[in-house]
């Protein structure tokens, strides 16, 4: 029992040092294709990929859009880690794939194709070595976020797309429509709540910047590149669990009890303790006193009980035939069976 109040109060704390974390699943997901420039394919439970260049005419393109909602994400936050993580159900031969961010989220899920497509920036934003078919996947996007999240969108659209190669491969992704929940791409978020000012943490060299101009759904983006650009070959990362301070739920600092009670006011402190006290007195009372007491007045009872035993009449004896005495019903004499003398009972 007071281990159950000690890990409840203990929780106060582990709350407060957990990081705040939030999985986002796409609210719209389509491809599109080069060589079927007027087709939707916004209700397939794949999203294909590809990006076929051979020498001279031909090849063909294929480009996988992505839409999530940043509602779940408060303001004034820094995104820690934000990974963009996807299943691959079809792998034609190991090749690369990027991820990229695409200013515009206007489009439609039923109703984008190659033609009527948002532009996205050209630089990718991560890309990772595809090389096993059945795998999960991870895009770092942490940077990304970060920005959209200071611009506070309500929603951020990447693109999926494959390097340019010269054989025909391509790689098929499973959709929201497709596969287990656990399958379908996601946005891995971990944020805290820094106070502003401080340095954001930069999980790579890699920027994305663009120039941001609507005219009826058209996009002139500005692409740079910072001067160093590396590529990320991990498989399937996963967010490191870390502490993170945030505004309402301060890092407890100190020593134990402070850690246990540093965020309860005196009124809950006191009857916790209270509690705790009363459930100690019953404890020791059931299980130390009371054994003891009991012991105590069970052996005082067979000693009284013996005291007050009469003496057995095979004691007494008739004093003129030596006959043994019995007792005399309703009454308090003996009776001599042989010689039928009475006498008193001592």
């Amino acid at each position: 029992m007071l281990f159950t109040i000690f890990s409840l109060l203990s929780s106060e704390f582990i709350y407060a040092s957990e990081p705040n974390t939030v999985t986002l699943y796409p609210v719209a997901d389509s491809w599109i294709r080069d060589k079927a420039p007027s087709n939707n394919f916004g209700d397939k439970r794949i999203l294909e990929v590809c990006n076929w260049k051979p020498e001279g005419d031909g090849g063909s393109t294929s480009n996988a859009y992505l839409m999530f909602y940043l509602a779940e994400i408060p303001h004034n936050v820094t995104i820690e880690s934000a990974n963009l993580t996807i299943y691959i159900s079809n792998l034609d031969a190991s090749l690369t794939g990027e991820v990229h961010y695409c200013p515009d989220s206007s489009w439609k899920e039923f109703e984008i194709d190659w033609k009527n497509a948002p532009n996205f920036i050209e630089d990718y934003i991560s890309s990772i070595v595809l090389n096993e078919s059945k795998e999960f996947y991870s895009f770092n996007v942490t940077e990304t976020l970060n920005k959209a999240v200071d611009k506070e969108l309500n929603k951020i659209t990447f693109v999926i797309t494959a390097k340019e190669i010269q054989n025909l491969r391509g790689f098929s992704i499973i959709s929201k429509e497709g596969g287990l929940r656990t399958q379908i791409p996601k946005l891995e978020i971990i944020y805290s709540f820094a106070p502003k000012g401080e340095e954001r943490p930069t999980s790579n060299n890699q920027t994305v910047t663009g120039n941001e101009t609507h005219a009826d759904k058209t996009y002139s983006p500005v692409i740079t590149k910072s001067e160093t650009q590396t590529q990320s070959t991990i498989k399937t990362t996963t967010p490191k669990e870390k502490i993170t301070e945030t505004a309402n739920q301060p890092f407890l600092e100190g020593n134990y009890f402070s850690i246990l009670f540093g965020k309860l006011d005196p009124i809950t402190i006191f009857s916790v303790i209270a509690i705790s006290g009363i459930i100690m007195i019953g404890l020791i009372t059931k299980y130390i006193i009371r054994p003891k007491f009991s012991s105590n007045k069970l052996l005082q009872t067979k000693t009284k009980r013996v005291l007050n035993e009469p003496k057995s009449l095979e004691d007494h004896h008739c004093n003129d035939c030596g006959e043994g005495l019995r007792q005399l019903k309703f009454t308090n004499k003996n009776i001599c069976p042989n010689c039928q003398k009475v006498y008193d009972r001592d």
